[in-house]
């Protein structure tokens, strides 16, 4: 099982976490809130937040997935020498 640490749990960050990991991967996760619990898992372990908490595997987190509310995003693309 792959534990989680992130600072604040939503469904919409639940929702993306397992698509990617459990359906897509198949390897099984859970989150935690707790950094203590974080610590204490001996188990594959990553944190979504502003920075590792030890040697763990971080992706820095995005507003976006800790949200509530959907907003429009402006998105900008640079293709080729365009």
């Amino acid at each position: 099982m792959l534990l989680i640490y992130t600072p604040k749990i939503t469904s919409r960050l639940k929702f993306v976490f397992k698509q990617i990991c459990t359906r897509i991967l198949g390897i099984p996760i859970d989150f935690t809130t707790t950094i203590e619990v974080f610590i204490a898992h001996s188990g594959l372990k990553m944190s979504y937040g502003p920075q590792p908490l030890g040697s763990e595997f971080l992706l820095k987190v995005m507003d976006y997935f800790l949200s509530k509310v959907c907003q429009i995003l402006k998105l900008m693309f640079k293709i080729g020498g365009l």
